[in-house]
C-alpha cells in the first residue's frame, strides 16, 4: 500500500487527526501499522515554528501557512502577510495561501533546489580596524579581489577581512567557513552574519587565508578564494642582523683571543724573568746555607732547610709546567702523519731504563697512527704514559695499555692502566691544573700533566674523557 504523508502540528500524530500543542511542526510517514516520525522547523529550512494551515501538491511535497507566510517542504519559501488562520486552498497544481494583503499563489512543481556554487569574494581589509587603501606604501597595490598576496610588518600583527558570497538568493541563508593555514587547525564555520575574520598578533611567518561559502540551499563552493599572507619579522630577528650579529661576535671573539694570546705571552716573559729571578736567588741562598752552614744547625734547623730547597724545587717544576701549557696553546699545530705506536714504545723504554727494578708489562698496539703535530703529540703521549706509570707504583706487577676501541661507531684511542684509579665522581676535575686526587706526599706531581694533554687534544680539534674506580685503575680515552 502507498506510504501517505501527513504534517502535524508539534508532537504527534493521533488518530489521523491534527494536533497543535506547542507548535512545533512534525511531519509523519505511516502506513496502516507503522509510521516515521521528524521534526521540521526553522533549522531544517522552514521559515516558522507556527504551522496555520498545511497543503499538499500532486507531487507529495507539503506546504504550510504560517503567521506570516508560507513554505513549501523541501522548496524555498514565500513570505505573504496573515489573512485567515485558515486561509488556504489547493486549485488543481497551485497552491494558494491569504492574507490580510491578498494571497500567495504559486506552482510547487516549478521550486528547484538552486544548485549555483557561489564564487567567494574578499571585500575588505583592516589593520588596527583601519581600513587599508591602495597605494605604494600599503600592502595592497591592487584591488583586494585581485590580490594574491600581501606583505605586512611585524607592526601590522591585527588584521581583519571580510567576504562575501555572490549568491543572491536568499543571501541570508548563505553559510561560510574560514580558516588561516598556518595558525588555524581547523574550519571555522559562520552563518551570513558573521562574514568577517579577526587575526591578532600574528607572529612573524607564511600564512594563506582561504574562505569557502555555501548558498542557501546548503551547496557548497569548495574552492572559495585564498590570500597569501606573510609576517615579516622585526630587524632584530631578520637573517642579515643575525648574520651581522654573529660576524661581530667572531670578530670580537678573534680580537680577545689575540689579546689572550698576547697576555699569555706577557705572562710567560713575566713567568720567565720577574718570577724565575727571587726564586734563584732563594735557590741560591739555600743551596749556600746548605753547603757551608749545614753543620751549624740542628736537626729542627736542617729540616727546615731541606723543606724549602724542596719547595723551591717543586716550584721551578710547576713553572716549567706552566710554560710547557702556555707554549702549547699558542703553537701553530702542523699535520702530518705521525704514528703514535712508536712514540708509546719510545716513552716505555725511557721509563723503564729511569726506573729498571720496577715489573711493568706495557701492551702498545701496533700501527696507531693519526694526523696531526709530532712535537705535541709526543707531549700528549708521554704525559698519558708517565700520569699510567706514576699512578701504578704501588702495584706488585703494574699493567699498562695504549690502544684503539670503538666508542660510539667511531675510533678512539685508550691509555689503561691498573693503578690507584679514582672517584668516577670527580672525573671531570682531572684535567684542570693544579687539584690533585690523592696526596702529593704518595703521588707526586705538577698537576699540570693532564690539563695539558686536554690542551694537545682540544687544539687536534678533538675530545678526552676519563672513567676509573677507585682501587682499580683508570681509562683515558680521546678523539684527534
Amino acid at each position: 500500500m502507498a506510504a501517505w504523508v501527513v504534517l502535524l502540528l508539534l508532537a504527534g500524530y493521533a488518530g489521523g487527526s491534527q494536533a497543535d500543542f506547542n507548535g512545533s511542526l512534525v511531519g509523519t510517514t505511516a502506513a496502516p501499522s507503522t509510521f516515521s516520525v521528524r521534526n521540521l522547523g526553522p533549522g531544517q529550512g522552514l521559515s516558522h515554528s507556527h504551522a496555520l494551515s498545511v497543503l499538499q501538491d500532486r507531487e507529495g511535497k507539503d506546504s504550510c501557512g504560517w503567521e506570516r507566510g508560507s513554505d513549501s517542504t523541501g522548496s524555498t519559501p514565500t513570505n505573504a502577510s496573515p489573512f485567515s488562520t485558515t486561509a488556504a486552498t489547493p486549485t488543481g497544481r497551485e497552491l494558494l495561501f491569504g492574507g490580510i494583503r491578498g494571497f500567495n499563489a504559486f506552482f510547487p512543481e516549478r521550486i528547484r533546489e538552486n544548485p549555483y556554487k557561489p564564487p567567494v569574494v574578499l571585500t575588505d581589509l583592516l589593520i588596527f580596524n583601519r581600513p587599508v587603501r591602495i597605494g605604494d606604501a600599503s600592502p595592497l597595490q591592487q584591488s583586494l579581489p585581485f590580490t594574491q598576496k600581501i606583505v605586512l610588518t611585524h607592526e601590522q600583527s591585527v588584521v581583519f577581512f571580510r567576504f562575501s558570497a555572490l549568491n543572491f538568493r536568499s543571501p541570508e541563508k548563505n553559510r561560510y567557513a574560514y580558516k588561516l593555514e598556518g595558525l588555524d587547525k581547523d574550519w571555522n564555520h559562520v552563518d551570513s552574519s558573521r562574514r568577517f575574520a579577526t587575526y591578532a598578533h600574528l607572529p612573524p611567518g607564511r600564512y594563506v587565508f582561504r574562505v569557502k561559502a555555501a548558498n542557501n540551499d546548503g551547496v557548497w563552493n569548495e574552492e572559495g578564494t585564498a590570500l597569501a599572507l606573510e609576517v615579516k619579522p622585526a630587524w632584530r630577528l631578520t637573517w642579515w642582523f643575525r648574520g651581522l650579529g654573529a660576524a661581530l661576535a667572531l670578530a670580537l671573539f678573534g680580537v680577545l683571543y689575540h689579546a689572550k694570546l698576547r697576555q699569555l705571552e706577557a705572562f710567560s716573559y713575566s713567568v720567565s724573568h720577574d718570577l724565575r729571578a727571587p726564586l734563584r736567588a732563594i735557590e741560591g741562598f739555600s743551596g749556600i746555607l746548605h753547603k757551608e752552614y749545614r753543620d751549624r744547625l740542628d736537626d729542627r734547623g736542617v729540616e727546615y732547610l731541606d723543606h724549602v730547597r724542596s719547595a723551591v724545587k717543586r716550584m721551578n717544576q710547576m713553572i716549567e709546567a706552566l710554560l710547557e701549557l702556555s707554549r702549547i696553546s699558542r703553537v701553530e699545530v702542523a699535520r702530518e702523519r705521525v704514528d703514535l705506536s712508536e712514540l708509546a714504545r719510545e716513552t716505555a723504554e725511557m721509563l723503564t731504563a729511569q726506573d729498571p727494578g720496577r715489573e711493568v708489562v706495557f701492551r702498545i698496539a701496533p700501527d696507531l697512527e693519526v694526523e696531526g703535530d709530532p712535537v705535541l703529540l709526543r707531549v700528549l703521549v708521554q704525559n698519558l704514559l708517565e700520569n699510567a706509570w706514576k699512578f701504578t707504583a704501588n702495584r706488585r706487577q703494574a699493567v699498562i695499555e695504549f690502544g684503539r676501541t670503538e666508542v660510539g661507531g667511531k675510533g678512539a684511542l685508550f691509555v689503561r692502566d691498573n693503578g690507584v684509579g679514582f672517584d668516577g665522581k670527580y672525573a671531570d676535575k682531572l684535567f684542570r691544573p693544579f687539584p690533585r686526587l690523592h696526596s702529593r706526599g704518595r703521588l707526586p706531581g705538577t698537576g699540570i700533566g693532564l690539563a695539558t694533554v686536554q690542551r694537545i687534544v682540544e687544539r687536534h680539534g678533538g675530545t678526552i674523557w676519563a672513567e676509573g674506580t677507585q682501587g682499580e685503575g683508570a681509562t683515558f680515552y680521546f678523539f684527534l
